[in-house]
């Protein structure tokens, strides 16, 4: 669950982002909807706690992970990617790497595992570093973009593999990943965060 209230990100003293009221319950797949800049990786940095706003209170009551709309791989193979983040989970290294090559076969790239991971496409570095986050025992799963670079069948193998025990917010400008994957959606209209669409 994440439960947000009175949210203010402020720049040049002035409000540039406000989240009057946000919430996302165990199982829900929440969009974030926005033009570009108006502060949808923010939020979803905040919902993290890898920044602060400036005003507001969030309850989290899960561990989460999340993937970036860009991926910082390291200049190794994708399988030492994995092995490496699994370890810095805490993982031993065998169930690191049995994990790890778990999520290559659900994501289908095993063959990509021995290629430098820096080499890969924009596609192909996108899947490793959604993986790569995976490896965390995590309930709430925050994506930014998760459907850049990625073709629909990409795209739906990947949500495929997020079912209803994850939590999932993600941010998006694609209206039909949109329209198929969330339950509900918040757009950023003018700088506030309001809810739009639900079930």
């Amino acid at each position: 669950m994440i439960k947000i209230s009175n949210l203010e990100f402020i720049r040049n003293g002035h409000v540039w982002l406000r989240v009057p009221e946000f919430d996302c319950h165990q199982g829900e797949r929440v969009a974030l909807v926005g033009p570009s800049g108006a502060g949808k990786t923010s939020l979803l940095r905040s919902m993290l706690g890898h920044i602060r706003p400036d005003q507001g209170l969030i309850e989290t009551q899960q561990s989460a992970t999340m993937l970036f709309q860009k991926p910082a791989l390291l200049r190794c193979s994708v399988l030492n990617n994995l092995r490496i983040a699994a370890f810095l989970a805490g993982l031993s290294r065998h169930d690191g790497l049995k994990l790890s090559l778990h999520w290559l076969e659900r994501l289908e790239i095993e063959p990509l595992a021995p290629l430098q991971a820096y080499r890969l496409s924009g596609g192909q570095q996108q899947r490793v570093a959604f993986a790569r986050a995976m490896l965390k025992p995590v309930q709430t799963v925050l994506l930014d973009e998760p459907g850049a670079n990625l073709d629909l069948q990409a795209q739906q193998r990947l949500e495929a593999c997020l079912d209803r025990r994850y939590t999932v917010v993600f941010s998006s400008h694609d209206l039909q990943q949109v329209l198929r994957w969330a339950d509900r959606v918040y757009e950023i209209d003018n700088g506030i965060l309001r809810e739009r669409y639900g079930t």
